[in-house]
Formats: C-alpha cells, structure tokens, sequence
C-alpha cells in the first residue's frame, strides 16, 4: 500500500484547520517519530514525510500556494474527466 502523499493526510488533520492545529499537529508526529525519540524501524521515512507534509502547508503563504494547486488540479481533472489525484 502507498503511503500518503496529502500533507494533511500525513499530518491528520483536515484542509480546513486552522493554522495552530496544523501546528500542533506537526509538533506531536514529531514528538512521536522523531529518530532520536523511538525505535520505531520506520521512524526516519515517517519522520522524512511529516516533514517533507510541513514543509508544504506549515507556513500560510505556502498553504495557500498548496491549496491552489489542489483546486486546480481537481478543476482540471474534473474536465478532463479523470477521478481526483
């Protein structure tokens, strides 16, 4: 199975949070895979792609960007009739 690709999915929280419960969000996955806190085998890629979710909607400038982006996608799959990405 794939893993998700969504910041919001990786992070749990829903496109429509606020900013503080992305935030939050981010800083508890972190806490609970961060390599130097767990053992966990998978922690580093976990760590890799809560990061990488960050990276993509953690400051509201870039979260807007990212949100645009869906939007259009979706319009344009919409047109072009192909199921959402």
């Amino acid at each position: 199975m794939a893993e998700p690709t969504d910041p919001y999915k990786i992070l749990q929280v829903d496109s429509e949070a606020e900013d503080e419960v992305i935030q939050a969000a981010y800083r508890r996955l972190a806490r609970k895979y961060h390599p130097d806190l767990t053992s966990s085998p998978d922690a580093p890629a976990r760590m890799a792609a809560i990061n990488a979710a960050w990276e993509r909607i953690g400051e509201p400038g870039k979260r807007s960007l990212f949100d645009l982006g869906r939007v259009a996608a979706s319009r344009a799959a919409a047109r072009s009739g192909q199921p959402d990405a």
